[in-house]
């Protein structure tokens, strides 16, 4: 056999055997306990649960079996959340992550570009920005969501989100879409069982706790809706308020079918299909209040 090509195998078989080895003896506890932590020491009120770590290549680390919960609320499932250097921090000073999580049926990707500076006790992260893709993430698998509202919920979630985590806390803005979504109420409400929308898209901005919801368009077959306000995130996510107004145009069908289960003094007076009727929502995510102005 050629000696430049017996040299290559030998040299493959060594990387292969070390890769083995690195793999099945991967500390994988002291990275689940080390990633536990931190985000206990971010997110105080979260508990985070991870089953398994194990190298990955590209160069990083591969979490599965992933449970992030709060309290007594369902917690989210997330299959598997793979950490990578990105390609550019390994030529330059410039240092970035990449994160690939895939969860609830979908997949969410993000890159994230953390800021150090030195401290007195070492190197520190002051900020973290970063820009994150979200991609067919089905909602009627997320269970908190269903447990604050009652509501049994289908639609896949996308979008494009970007944020900043710093010493004031969370910083998020983006652009979401959901297709395909229903919400079924547990007991029909005047007569209606679900409520129905072709297309919802929104933008907003999220700050700590408050939500700044810019602007929120929604059509489908049973109304079509604008809306924006401000909310603030409470716990439970049952508690969380809603300060919500905009303009509702209910299509002729719909209309015709509340007409004969709602008392006409709580039904909006201009007609279906033509007028864009004012519409506010006050109250709590558990117990939202409609109103008409």
């Amino acid at each position: 056999m050629n000696r430049s090509i017996k040299r290559f195998f030998l040299v493959f078989y060594f990387i292969a055997v070390t890769a083995g080895f690195a793999y099945y003896l991967f500390p994988s506890k002291a990275v689940v306990d080390f990633v536990t932590v931190q985000a206990k020491r971010i997110f105080p009120e979260m508990t985070v649960v991870i089953q398994d770590a194990k190298p990955s290549f590209p160069p990083g680390i591969s979490l599965r079996g992933i449970t992030v919960r709060h309290g007594d609320v369902p917690g989210v499932e997330i299959d598997k959340v793979n950490i990578s250097l990105t390609f550019k921090s390994l030529f330059t000073k410039q240092k970035g992550v990449r994160i690939t999580a895939q969860l609830l049926g979908g997949k969410i990707t993000g890159d994230i570009a953390p800021v150090i500076e030195k401290g007195e006790n070492g190197p520190q992260m002051v900020s973290s920005p970063s820009k994150w893709t979200l991609t067919g993430i089905d909602l009627g698998r997320l269970q908190p969501v269903k447990q604050a509202t009652g509501l049994d919920m289908t639609g896949a979630l996308s979008g494009e989100i970007s944020g900043e985590m710093n010493a004031a806390g969370p910083k998020i803005a983006g652009e979401l879409t959901v297709s395909g979504y229903r919400a079924a109420f547990s007991k029909a409400m005047f007569g209606i069982e679900a409520l129905e929308w072709k297309d919802i898209k929104a933008e907003f901005e999220w700050t700590g706790r408050q939500l700044n919801l810019k602007k929120c368009e929604a059509a489908g077959p049973q109304t079509d809706v604008t809306i924006s306000g401000k909310g603030e995130w409470k716990m439970p996510v049952g508690q969380s308020t809603l300060a919500f107004e905009g303009t509702i145009k209910p299509q002729p069908e719909f209309m015709a079918q509340l007409t004969k289960t709602v008392p006409a003094a709580l039904l909006p007076k201009k007609a279906a299909g033509k007028d864009w009727i004012p519409i506010k929502v006050k109250g709590t995510v558990g117990t939202p209040d409609l109103s008409f102005k």
